[in-house]
């Protein structure tokens, strides 16, 4: 009994002793933000016993992601000293709690700039937007821990950016990629093996700027993708190797294992004074069978297209190498050059047309080999004031491409040869650039910018189609095409507290010719554009924008000539095609790491991919339309889930309407893509990627639906320079895609396809050398890095 007693006395007491001790527990609880009111997360707050320089340590904390932090006081803390990578933000004594809570409150900081590189980035989230332009900083993403990530996986992960082949898209529509802020013409494979170069290490962020503005070159309807590069100072470079296996090529009906490798080099070199690059490349590939399937409806029979791609052999190499140099205080120069060459693609196909009446019409297998070389050259010369108001930047640009491409055909039916014919495809291509542009900053609030440009673009094709027992071709055609395009225009921005305007207007003039089918197009236009922003600090940016801008038809579309692709179907070029000019309306919005899209445009004499029967055969050409409205919304997010698990999403949806189209008169694109990775440990992350999208008009086609999907590990062990990653794409696929066309009331055309097939791929790279980086200056309005 006693003992009992003992027992509860003893629980009341420790009860007791319990609620004294919660009673004066104390908390410290508070928010780090930034100069424009964005949290600061991974801030150290140092517990001490008292402000004294060798003053006893007694707890460390961290804030979170928001710029928060809570925790408990023990009895001996009495200061707390704040501290963002090494640098104190702020020092004091405990102020006295109240009910038991010491508030430090939102405490704002300013971040000096003499913080190191990666502080100054990692006060920011990843992806965020001022003054209409998005910036994603790099550094704040688990990718940048490893050196393997390339500037085209970063810009896969950059909202608002797509890819499109060798091209990048803004919200659909064509962007402008700038390297320091300079425009790069580099295009095609050519501007991939120059963004392939650029790794994790030598990117300091990636800027985009959504929609047109005056400075954009014609056609770039999107807005620009910058990619600032740091300063190098030492050498660095790589060697890297990439073996992939897609299954198996059908060659003269037997299977071979499709497949790609490449070897790659890559060289940096840099001081205070000179910065240089080199890089060289070889790769080759055999591509597995896919299936396209086109079913033309008309005088009440069905021709069945069937094209079975059976193999594609591909062998590529490329140079490229440039320099920078500073020339005293005032002046500096840069240039590139590179060399890219294709010498001999093979491929076979074969097609099969056939009619439900009498089910096989023809066999056609087709052997073809094609060529290409390409060369560009490009030299900037950059000056600035003094006292930094001035800047001024002169290009020159050189680009030179020859294409040769022979298909033979061979006829037969119900397996007896009927005829033999060849197709024989030459083109070469020069374009000139010549541009200069100066910006002033006319006080602390406004700058201006100004320039002008000269494009020359040639365009001289030979096409000519030989039938079997014929002396001389059967068809001989020649299209000469050449384009002058001028452009001059003036930008006027501010920058005042929490608004900005920038507004500009430019001329452009078009004159362009064809000498074979005497074809002129003689157009200028003015094209304005305003945008608008607003800073509201906690609550985000928002971005409003207006722009005109015009699409000028591609060279391949006008030609007076037809190709022949079989007996039932030709290709026909229509250089009577227009320009398309486009008004474009767009708010754009964000908050912390998620972003808000909205836009309408409306565009007349847009171009529009066109299926005609002028019987016996079926015409495939182009042909400008009367009006098209297009509606586009989009969400966006990109951030850590959890410390280990970072994801960039985007989904969105496109309505397209065209009040006076004979066929497909409203047109709704859904689309999606998810990119994540995640650190399953040190050097070690694995990235997973689906991306899906509906049917869609794309300039001047109907794009099929598409699901594409990888799922790739890369490892780095610490302290090592070796790299590997392992990548499986496409391991969700859908096997079959279906569009129809209906232009001509006698014709209808249903369009199948079937290419987004499974592949492996392995890489492994080798990084050497010795270098430190600096960080480029914030780009400002008007600066040099924006020219």
């Amino acid at each position: 009994m006693n003992r009992k007693k003992h027992l509860t006395l003893f629980s009341i007491i420790s009860v007791l002793l319990s609620a004294f001790s919660s009673l004066n527990a104390q908390q410290v609880v508070g928010t780090i933000i930034d100069s424009d009111g964005e949290p600061i997360p991974y801030v150290t707050l140092t517990t001490l016993a008292s402000l004294e320089k060798d003053a006893e340590t007694i707890q460390i904390h961290y804030t979170d992601s928001l710029g928060y932090v809570a925790f408990d006081l023990s009895e001996k803390e009495t200061a707390i000293r704040a501290t963002f990578q090494g640098k104190v933000l702020f020092e004091e004594l405990l102020p006295a709690p109240l009910n038991g809570i010491i508030n430090l409150g939102k405490r704002q900081v300013s971040i000096s700039n003499e913080l190191d590189e990666v502080a100054v980035t990692a006060v920011r989230r990843a992806v965020r937007m001022k003054e209409g332009i998005l910036t994603f900083d790099i550094k704040h993403t688990p990718m940048y821990q490893l050196k393997g990530y390339n500037a085209i996986d970063y810009l896969r992960r950059t909202p608002r950016v797509s890819q499109s082949g060798d091209s990048f898209l803004i919200d659909g529509n064509p962007a402008e990629v700038r390297i320091n802020g300079q425009k790069t013409n580099l295009s095609g494979g050519t501007l991939h093996d120059r963004l392939l170069a650029l790794r994790s290490d030598m990117i300091e962020r990636i800027e985009v700027q959504l929609g047109q503005s005056a400075d954009l070159g014609s056609g770039i309807t999107g807005g620009y993708v910058n990619i600032v590069l740091k300063e190098i100072n030492g050498y660095t470079g790589s060697l890297s190797a990439d073996f992939g296996y897609a299954g198996n090529a059908i060659k003269n009906g037997k299977k071979h294992p499709a497949h790609d490798e490449g070897l790659y080099a890559r060289f940096v070199y840099g001081n205070s004074r000179v910065q240089g690059f080199a890089n060289a490349s070889v790769s080759s590939s055999r591509y597995p069978h896919y299936f396209v399937e086109r079913e033309y409806y008309f005088d009440n029979k069905v021709i069945k297209e069937n094209n079975h791609y059976h193999s594609n052999k591909y062998l590529a190499y490329s140079f490229n190498l440039g320099a920078s140099a500073q020339l005293g205080e005032l002046h500096s120069i840069n240039g590139t050059a590179s060399y890219r060459r294709a010498p001999n693609s093979l491929y076979e196909s074969a097609t099969v047309l056939e009619q439900p009446t009498k089910p096989l019409l023809q066999d056609i297998l087709t052997n073809g080999n094609s060529s290409s070389t390409s060369f560009t050259g490009e030299f900037n010369h950059s000056w600035h004031s003094k006292d930094d108001k001035y800047n001024w930047l002169n290009s020159l640009f050189y680009l030179k491409n020859k294409a040769h491409a022979t298909d033979a055909l061979r006829y037969s039916a119900d397996g007896n040869p009927i005829k033999e014919e060849q197709n024989i495809n030459d083109e070469s291509n020069q374009q000139f650039y010549a541009a200069t542009q100066l910006s002033t900053q006319l006080t602390p609030v406004w700058a201006l910018e100004s320039g002008a440009s000269y494009t020359m673009t040639k365009s001289n094709t030979n096409y000519s189609f030989h039938g079997q027992g014929q002396s001389q071709s059967l068809t001989d055609a020649h299209s000469l095409y050449e384009e002058h395009l001028a452009i001059i225009f003036a930008q006027l921005q501010m920058s005042k507290g929490v608004w900005s305007l920038t507004g500009g207007l430019k001329y452009e003039h078009t004159y362009a010719y064809s000498r074979t089918a005497n074809k002129k197009l003689n157009v200028g236009q003015l094209l304005p554009s305003v945008r608008i922003g607003y800073n509201a600090g906690a609550y985000g940016n928002i971005s409003l924008r207006y722009s005109k801008w015009l699409f000028r038809p591609p060279f391949a579309l006008t030609n007076s000539y037809r190709t022949k692709r079989n007996d039932y179907l030709y290709s026909v070029g229509n250089p009577e095609l227009r320009p398309a000019s486009t008004h474009s309306f767009g708010l754009d919005y964000y908050w912390k790491s998620l972003g808000l899209g909205l836009s309408y445009s409306i565009t007349n004499d847009y171009l529009q991919n066109s299926y005609f029967y002028e019987a016996p055969i079926v015409i495939v050409t182009n042909r400008n339309m009367p009006t098209q409205h297009k509606w586009t919304g989009n969400l966006s997010y990109s951030g850590n889930i959890t410390p280990w698990w970072y994801t960039s999403a985007e989904v969105g949806v496109v309505f397209q309407y065209h009040p006076k189209a004979i066929w497909l008169k409203r047109h709704t694109q859904p689309y999606a893509d998810f990119n994540n990775t995640f650190t399953l440990a040190s050097g070690l992350q694995l990235n997973a990627g689906i991306s899906y999208a509906h049917s869609w008009m794309m300039q001047d086609v109907l794009v099929g639906k598409r699901l594409r999907s990888k799922i790739d590990m890369r490892y780095q062990p610490s302290g090592s320079d070796w790299d590997f990653s392992l990548a499986i794409s496409n391991p969700i696929r859908i096997s079959r895609t279906e569009n129809e066309y209906r232009q001509d009331p006698n014709l209808k055309v249903l369009y199948f396809e079937d290419t987004a097939f499974p592949s492996v791929n392995f890489s492994i790279s080798y990084y050497f050398g010795k270098m430190k980086t600096h960080s480029k200056p914030n780009i400002l309005n008007m600066d040099q890095y924006r020219l």
